[in-house]
């Protein structure tokens, strides 16, 4: 069906965002890691948190995209159009109510405590800061 050649080219781009992705993570824990432990630990825990928010928003994309392809496909561009524009109202939804819930003032070390439950003071420091 596809060949190697055009297999590499869709599949290297999800490759590169997914190894950048955890880059993100990484660097975020050796910028931090001259602090302390309870530091890494602050940042690892809140690192979970935006893996999880960027595979959301990345799923998001990828069944948009895959509904407008096929209406592309059956030559419907219209429906390709109203299909794109649904999907970027989802999304920026989304990002607007992740956004209010992050920002959202106050009662933020309660919320990572519901996330991750018990976790010691200083380790929580960290995360409600960052």
């Amino acid at each position: 069906m596809f060949s190697r050649k055009q297999m590499i080219k869709l599949l290297a781009p999800l490759i590169v965002e997914q190894i950048m992705a955890v880059l993100v993570g990484m660097v975020d824990v050796v910028m931090v890691a001259a602090v302390g432990e309870s530091a890494v630990s602050g940042v690892s825990l809140v690192d979970s948190i935006s893996v999880l928010i960027i595979q959301i928003m990345g799923a998001l994309a990828t069944g948009g995209a895959v509904i407008s392809a096929q209406y592309l496909g059956k030559e419907q561009p219209r429906d390709a159009r109203k299909a794109a524009g649904q999907l970027i109202f989802v999304t920026m939804l989304v990002s607007v109510i992740i956004a209010g819930i992050a920002l959202g003032g106050g009662g933020g070390r309660r919320r990572l405590g519901g996330l991750f439950g018990k976790v010691d003071r200083a380790d929580m420091d960290t995360p409600t800061t960052y």
